[in-house]
C-alpha cells in the first residue's frame, strides 16, 4: 500500500507534527508525580554506563591514551545528541510492530504523512531526563579535561557537534527501521545501529578493531558523531590519519545522512503491501 496522496491545504507535515507533538506533551503533564518518577528511573538506568567506565578506570589510568575526563566528554557528547535523536524520532521503534499488526495501513489511509504521524504518537518526554544527565556528563568531562566550557570557541564546537550528533542519529534511526518494509521482525537489526551506536559512540575508536572502526568512519559515519568533536574539543590528532576539520563536518554528515536516510524510507513506503494485500 502507498502513502496516500496529502491533500492540499493550510497545514504542513511539520506543523501536524506540532500539533500531535503538543497534545502528546499535554497528556503527559496531566500526571507531573508520574512523569517526575519517569524521569528519575530514566536517568538511574542510563547511569549505569558511567558504572562500567568507572570501573574500566578503577583498573586503569588511560583507555588507549584517553584520561577519564576525556572519555567522559566523548560519553557526554554521544548521549547528548543521542537523546536529543530519541525525543524526536524515537517513535520510530514501533514501525515493525505497526507493519506486522496492519494498524500502519490506519496512518497511510489518512490525508497527511506517515513518519509525523508515528513519532508525535507517542513522545517519550522522559528522554529530557537523558538529555540533562547526558549534558551534565559532558560538563564534568570539559572540566576534568580543562577545556573551559563558556569559551567561545569551545561553545560552537560543542553547538557543531551536538548538531551533527543529532542529525546522524536521527538519521541512523530512519534508516535502519526502514528495514521493516521488507523484512518484518526487524527490531533487533535497528536496535544493534541506533542503541548500539550509541555505546559504540560512547568510547575512543581506538578500542576497536580496525573493521569497526572503518564501518564508523565510512558507512555508518558514528565517528562523526562524537569522536571528531571531542579530538577537536581536546585539541588531539586522530592517531588514525583523520584531518583536525573533521570535528567541523559533523552537520554536514548528518545532512548527506539524512538524504539517504529518508529516500529509503521513501523506497520502503512505496513498496510496502498490506498485511492484507
Amino acid at each position: 500500500m502507498a502513502e496516500a496522496a496529502v491533500a492540499p491545504g493550510p497545514l504542513r507535515p511539520w506543523r501536524v507534527y506540532a500539533r500531535l507533538l503538543g497534545a502528546e506533551v499535554r497528556s503527559t503533564l496531566e500526571y507531573p508525580a508520574s512523569f517526575a518518577i519517569g524521569v528519575t528511573a530514566s536517568m538511574l538506568l542510563t547511569a549505569l554506563d558511567l558504572v562500567a567506565i568507572v570501573a574500566v578506570f578503577s583498573n586503569v589510568d588511560e583507555l588507549v591514551g584517553w584520561t577519564v575526563g576525556e572519555v567522559l566528554l566523548l560519553h557526554g557528547l554521544a548521549c547528548t545528541g543521542f537523546y536529543l535523536a530519541d525525543l524526536v524520532v524515537g517513535q520510530l521503534d514501533e514501525l515493525p510492530d505497526l507493519v506486522r499488526t496492519g494498524r500502519l495501513d490506519v496512518l497511510l489511509l489518512r490525508p497527511r504523512r506517515a513518519m509525523p504521524q508515528i513519532i508525535a504518537g507517542d513522545v517519550d518526554l522522559r528522554s529530557l531526563g537523558k538529555v540533562a544527565q547526558g549534558v551534565a556528563i559532558l560538563v564534568t568531562g570539559l572540566v576534568m579535561a580543562d577545556v573551559a566550557p563558556s569559551s567561545p570557541a569551545v561553545a560552537a564546537r560543542l553547538v557543531v557537534g551536538v548538531t551533527g550528533a543529532v542529525g546522524i542519529y536521527v538519521a541512523v534511526w530512519i534508516a535502519t527501521t526502514s528495514i521493516s518494509f521488507w523484512l518484518i521482525d526487524s527490531r533487533e537489526v535497528s536496535s544493534a545501529f541506533t542503541y548500539g551506536g550509541r555505546e559504540m559512540s560512547t568510547y575512543p575508536l581506538g578500542v576497536y578493531g580496525p573493521w569497526l572502526r572503518q564501518l564508523a568512519r565510512f558507512v555508518v559515519p558514528l565517528a562523526f558523531t562524537a569522536y571528531y568533536p571531542a579530538l577537536g574539543l581536546l585539541g588531539r590528532d586522530d592517531p588514525f590519519g583523520g584531518l583536525g576539520a573533521l570535528a567541523w563536518v559533523g552537520p554536514a554528515v548528518g545532512a548527506v545522512a539524512l538524504v539517504v536516510a529518508l529516500t529509503i524510507w521513501r523506497v520502503g513506503i512505496r513498496s510496502y503491501r498490506s498485511s492484507g494485500a
